[in-house]
């Protein structure tokens, strides 16, 4: 559990990547998450032949020696760093680039609440200046909910396409993608949806009464179905390692 609210993350070393597990009761915070393993490795675990100490700018040193050196040199300084970053489609993609040849209007589709309904005349309603106070207030009553719809004709670049992708993947959640979604309508016609480039599968699990899901319960639930929910992961890191095959793996990424 983090800053309050049940967090679940699945590490998978063997990929380098990091999967976010989201349920109603829950959350999920990359930014967070980074902050707390930092926070986790540089104040409550203690690394072997090493000490701590906080230099000037805040940062916490792990200072240990070299016995193969007598000299200043002897006296080695590290600082751990932990990041990660969405795992998303490369910009040279063969699919961004025929999806930005052949897009011709980006279509925005979400859900909008309205918690006020303007029951005035409609004289008053053209008289913008008169007080809403003649509207009916907002309640649970006549709060109301509308689908809308925006079509632009565009013809974004590779980039846009990517960048817009990674935007939906933190707008858009598995339960309301149907109404809150963004598309690229091709010159036949057709849509592509920005969610059907994100890596997303769906858990059913019982809670059997607990608010909060033991991590070993969850996992087992993985296990259970771990190569289903890995294998496009895979099919993804060796497309990528064609498209750049000298480029190495530094950092964490989150799924």
């Amino acid at each position: 559990m983090i800053w309050g609210k049940p967090c679940y993350y699945w590490i998978i070393p063997q990929y380098n990547l990091i999967a976010s597990i989201k349920f109603e009761h829950s959350r999920t915070d990359s930014e967070l998450f980074q902050d707390w393993i930092t926070s986790s490795v540089n104040n409550r675990i203690e690394i072997p032949g090493s000490t701590k100490k906080t230099n000037d700018n805040g940062y916490v040193q792990f200072i240990r020696s070299d016995n193969s050196k007598e000299n200043e040199d002897a006296t080695i300084k590290t600082i751990f760093r932990f990041d990660m970053s969405i795992k998303s489609i490369k910009t040279n993609d063969a699919r961004l680039q025929e999806l930005s040849q052949n897009t011709t209007h980006i279509i925005r589709k979400e859900r909008i609440e309205l918690t006020e309904i303007d029951e005035r005349p409609e004289f008053l309603k053209l008289l913008g200046r008169i007080p809403q106070a003649l509207s009916s207030a907002p309640n649970e009553k006549n709060k109301l909910q509308r689908k809308i719809e925006i079509k632009i004709e565009a013809q974004p670049t590779p980039e846009e396409i990517k960048n817009i992708i990674e935007s939906c993947s933190l707008e858009i959640t598995p339960d309301d993608r149907e109404f809150t979604n963004v598309g690229f309508v091709t010159k036949r016609g057709g849509i592509k949806w920005a969610d059907e480039f994100r890596m997303t599968e769906s858990i059913f699990m019982d809670d059997l009464g607990h608010k909060i899901l033991p991590g070993d319960v969850i996992y087992a639930k993985l296990a259970l179905e771990r190569e289903k929910y890995l294998n496009p992961i895979i099919a993804e890191i060796a497309r990528e390692a064609v498209l750049t095959p000298d480029s190495g793996v530094s950092e964490a990424q989150s799924a």
